[in-house]
Parts: structure tokens; sequence; C-alpha cells
């Protein structure tokens, strides 16, 4: 059972753009979910990968990657973000498998 192992607790946002009020628009991040059981790993204790959907898959990165384990039905996509005792980190990829038991992410930190 899954749920056991999500000892952390982390919030999870989704960008939106408001108007500015001079006719252009500034993003802001809302948090869609907060305290959402979750587990963040190093990715490379993490296992398989397959099935990950990325927009940025292909680009390297010098930051920290991280794998992040979340209930079958949590409610993420990439490009959204996930705070985590005071750290952000972006979403670069979501699990798209239709058998799924946990919902896994692949995590970049946000400088």
């Amino acid at each position: 059972m899954v749920e056991g192992t999500l000892v952390d607790l982390v919030e999870i946002q989704r960008h939106e753009s408001e108007a500015d009020g001079q006719g252009g628009f500034t993003r802001t991040w809302k948090n869609v979910s907060t305290n959402v059981p979750a587990r963040i790993m190093p990715a490379r204790m993490v296992q398989g990968g397959e099935g990950m959907e990325s927009r940025a898959a292909d680009r390297e990165s010098e930051q920290r990657s991280l794998a992040l384990t979340l209930k079958w039905d949590a409610q993420i996509q990439p490009q959204d973000r996930v705070v985590h005792e005071g750290q952000t980190y972006e979403v670069i990829g979501v699990n798209t498998g239709s058998f799924l038991t946990a919902r896994r992410a692949a995590l970049r930190q946000v400088a």
C-alpha cells in the first residue's frame, strides 16, 4: 500500500495569468492542492521511468533531479510546481501509464 510510504507533505501549484492593469499579464502561482501526502527521493534511487511525459526530456540541467511519488489519483501535470519544506521544484514529467498504483513525477529544483 503506497499511502504508508508517503511521509512528506507537499503543495502543488499551477500558474495562472492575471491582468496587470496595463494591458499585459503577470504569471502567478496558485495552490491547486495543499498538505498532499508524498514521497520525494533523488531520481537515481527510483527505478523505471517508462511512460514519463516530459516537455524537457533532452534538456541538460545542473540542478538536482528528484522523483515525487503521490497517490495514484493526484492531480499533477508537467509545468506545475511542487513546494516542500520551503523549496520549490518544477514538474518536468509525469507518468502516464494506464494501470497506476501511484503517480510519479520528475522534479527539478527552481533556482
